[in-house]
């Protein structure tokens, strides 16, 4: 099956703006070569941001006979012994190139009553759990949900998942890259969140998100 890969921006008043895509195919106008661009990479589960050149090259892709809609393929020229998990890039020096401290590198599938306690030494302690309400991030003082559970609480898991939890802006606060399907019925869908933008009652903001959609 063929799908097409939507990528959204949200910024708001956020004085940041950031953009995160994989190298595949994406579609939107506002994507800029010119632009910086970090990949997060996994070296042997020693994971880092190091810049990369990225090259967008125009082409038609057939997804029905006879519809050939235009899209970007995103390529990584001289990076064909290793591929990043994501490209990241900002308006704003958000990142630090090098060496990321990571707490979860593999795919941890959130099962509903789930609790995860981060007490690394080099990172703030907060509590991330899931109930029948969905997923919540906790510390002392605050509670955050962060979203929906899907399809929901009569069932015995949910689709979510956690693909990268570390620090990305430096701040020794968790940031993370969630999976969560709770848009609708996708391949999948990427949400970026940081610490360093969440809000005076929140430990997180979520900065970026893309998905992909079945055609």
């Amino acid at each position: 099956m063929i799908f097409l890969v939507i990528m959204m921006i949200l910024g708001g008043s956020a004085p940041v703006d950031y953009w995160m895509i994989r190298p595949t195919i994406v579609y939107n106008e506002d994507i800029d070569g010119a632009d910086e661009w970090l990949g997060l990479f996994d070296m042997a589960c020693n994971c880092m941001l190091r810049s990369v050149e990225v090259q967008f090259t125009l082409q038609d892709i057939v997804v029905y006979e006879g519809e050939r809609p235009a899209g970007l393929v995103v390529e990584l020229p001289g990076e064909n012994y290793s591929t990043p998990l994501v490209l990241l890039s900002s308006s704003m020096p958000v990142f630090s190139r090098g060496p990321v401290l990571t707490v979860i590198h593999d795919y941890m599938h959130l099962l509903v009553n789930l609790s995860v306690v981060f007490s690394e030494e080099e990172l703030e302690e907060v509590t991330l759990f899931t109930n029948g309400d969905g997923l919540f991030l906790s510390n002392d003082e605050i509670e955050q949900h962060i979203t929906d559970t899907f399809p929901g609480e009569e069932q015995s898991e949910t689709y979510m998942g956690i693909l990268w939890a570390g620090d990305l802006d430096g701040d020794g606060k968790l940031d993370f890259l969630l999976n969560d399907v709770a848009h609708g019925y996708r391949r999948f869908s990427w949400d970026l969140y940081l610490s360093s933008e969440a809000a005076s009652d929140q430990l997180v903001g979520k900065v970026a998100t893309f998905y992909d959609v079945y055609y």
